[in-house]
Order: structure tokens, then C-alpha cells, then sequence
């Protein structure tokens, strides 16, 4: 496709209908009374596996089928997801299949993932920081995103494993040796 004659079919589309779309889905017109609703857009911090089937659901329940789910695509996509959709491939996508597999395979590797019980025993006290402070980067940690594979008490007890250095510990001595040590914080005891 010449350069001027994309330029008038993507200002006939407009911003919101990328030029990897087909004719087919640009053609397909929403049912009356289509409006998805309580659909977040993707942001790239949540698994695109899990965004992308809640996104159709909500496009299913609102009547619309896999076509009407593509073109209503750009609407829920932020920065850089909208980048990338606007990057594929003239008329690349004309199937739900195609946009999804595209989708997963692009975004899977990209997403912030939420911490585990191993990423949480990895958060130590570091010397010179007080037990507020260490509290206050744990539960940043731990509430980043919800808590992968652990209930609020598996982190709790992940945080009082040894990972605390007791007063009496001598530089370089192993956590084990001391063993668990709750400091003397309100805020920690609970």
C-alpha cells in the first residue's frame, strides 16, 4: 500500500483502529446497546494470559463476539501495549486466535509478576535500618502486586523466618546461629 493511500485509510479508520485490523473486523459493526463495562485497561502489570480471557468476557457478556472484541481492543490498551499494537503488521490480525496468540506471546515475558514466598525470604533487615523501615520495605514487597501462592500468614512467617538480625548477632554470624528474633516494635508484634 502506497505511503499517501495508507495515510487516507488510517484517517478514514481513525486513531483507535490500527492498520493491523482487517477489513473484515473494521467492517463488523457493534450490536445495538454495546457497551462492555468494568473492563480495566491492561497496563502491563498483569499477567496477559489473565487480561486477555477477563477482556473477553466482559465483550462476550456484553453481546459482542471475538470480532467486536478486536476492535474494541485499543480502547483498554495503555502505553506501551497500544505502541505495539499500532507496530504489527498491516492487516495481521482477523481473528481472535491471531490477536490473542500475538498478544501472549509479546507481553508474557514483560509483566511484573507477583512475589512469591522465596522473593519474600529474600527481604532482610539491612544494617542501619530500623525495624520500621525494614516493616515498611517488606509489605511494599509483599503488597506490589497480590501475593502469589502464600496466604497473609505464610508472609508473615516468612518475614519472622531468622531474616531479622538479633542484637546479640556478630557481624558475619548466620541468622540460624542467633535463631528468630521479633524485635521490640509495637508495630511489629502486632
Amino acid at each position: 500500500m502506497t505511503t499517501d493511500l495508507r495515510r487516507d485509510v488510517a484517517r478514514a479508520r481513525g486513531a483507535a483502529h490500527p492498520m493491523c485490523f482487517t477489513d473484515e473486523v473494521m467492517q463488523h459493526q457493534f450490536p445495538e446497546g454495546f457497551k462492555p463495562v468494568n473492563i480495566e485497561s491492561d497496563d502491563g502489570t498483569t499477567d496477559p494470559a489473565v487480561w486477555i480471557e477477563d477482556f473477553l468476557l466482559h465483550i462476550h457478556m456484553a453481546r459482542g463476539d471475538d470480532l467486536h472484541a478486536i476492535k474494541y481492543l485499543p480502547l483498554k490498551l495503555k502505553e506501551p501495549a497500544r505502541h505495539w499494537l499500532n507496530s504489527l503488521p498491516e492487516n495481521s490480525i482477523g481473528s481472535w486466535e491471531e490477536l490473542e496468540d500475538a498478544f501472549r506471546a509479546n507481553f508474557q515475558g514483560t509483566y511484573v509478576r507477583p512475589p512469591d514466598v522465596d522473593d519474600l525470604s529474600h527481604v532482610i533487615q539491612q544494617p542501619g535500618e530500623s525495624a520500621r523501615q525494614f516493616w515498611n520495605r517488606f509489605l511494599t514487597k509483599k503488597n506490589h502486586r497480590r501475593l502469589s501462592g502464600c496466604q497473609s500468614n505464610c508472609s508473615i512467617q516468612t518475614q519472622y523466618s531468622g531474616r531479622v538480625a538479633h542484637p546479640s548477632a556478630r557481624p558475619g554470624q548466620a541468622e540460624n546461629d542467633v535463631g528468630p528474633y521479633l524485635p521490640n516494635d509495637p508495630l511489629l508484634r502486632g
